[in-house]
């Protein structure tokens, strides 16, 4: 994963190259499988159980800042894993060759690491003060959408808990098709209130609109502005390479793939 090196490197003005990447390495021979991680690799193709970082740094209220770390924990594990990827890209390149898929490596995934680490350092412009203002909209809508919902049940209650709206809808108001699950509450997803509004209940009509606001505000307009780093002014999302079954590039911290067009 040299990619997330290389943009670190980026922001001191310094540059590597030739390189090569024995994740992506892995992933022109196996796709996602045993890919995600270089503990995954090693075990793999080595054999060799590498520690993790939980494992060297804690977990959890006891995780100490890896400075903090004696010095022959912290070089015991860090050389353990340069050795680990010397090792694996000795043994993949004469893989890759055998396999015959050393042209897909060469000629697709190494060269867009320089690209994507590129992109991430570039970043996204995300207007804040644009989504505040949606999230205004947004919260004005739940809100009307809430009203209707409350009025039609004769109380208030938390629609954002599956537990009391199966219980209004199947019990208070007793509407037909509530099936009970394993936890002993009723399921009340999409597809359950798609059909009771299919049926002409306007309460579920009411409450999918206010659930599908309710996840466009938490999901972007309230969480995306917390990714914009302060001194760029933009969001730097992480594009994982070796991480779809299908070779494309997926998203995280934040996921900006699943943000409806609309």
């Amino acid at each position: 994963d040299i990619k997330r090196d290389l943009v670190s490197l980026g922001e001191h003005s310094a540059e590597v190259e030739p390189f090569d990447d024995v994740q992506l390495m892995a992933f022109a021979l196996q796709g996602v499988t045993h890919t995600g991680t270089l503990e995954e690799i090693a075990q793999w193709w080595l054999n060799l159980a590498l520690p993790r970082f939980q494992d060297v740094v804690g977990s959890g209220k006891s995780t100490l800042p890896f400075r903090q770390i004696p010095t022959e924990i912290a070089a015991a594990y860090l050389c353990g894993r340069v050795v680990a990827a010397l090792r694996t890209y000795w043994l993949l390149k004469a893989e890759l060759v055998r396999c015959r898929v050393a042209t897909v490596y060469e000629r697709v995934e190494k060269p867009a690491v320089a690209v994507v680490s590129a992109m991430e350092s570039a970043g996204i412009r995300v207007d804040g003060q644009a989504l505040e203002l949606i999230g205004q909209e947004l919260a004005g809508e739940m809100t009307e959408h809430a009203t209707q919902v409350y009025e039609l049940a004769g109380q208030e209650f938390n629609l954002g808990s599956p537990q009391q709206v199966g219980r209004v809808l199947f019990e208070e108001l007793g509407l037909k098709g509530g099936k009970k699950g394993k936890s002993g509450s009723y399921s009340t997803d999409a597809a359950v209130l798609d059909k009771l509004a299919g049926q002409g209940h306007l309460i579920a009509e009411s409450l999918l609109s206010w659930r599908q606001l309710s996840k466009l505000k938490s999901t972007y307009t309230d969480a995306l502005p917390e990714h914009i780093d302060p001194k760029t002014g933009r969001v730097h999302s992480r594009f994982a390479m070796a991480a779809a079954s299908t070779g494309r590039l997926s998203s995280v911290d934040p996921n900006l793939m699943n943000i409806p067009i609309r």
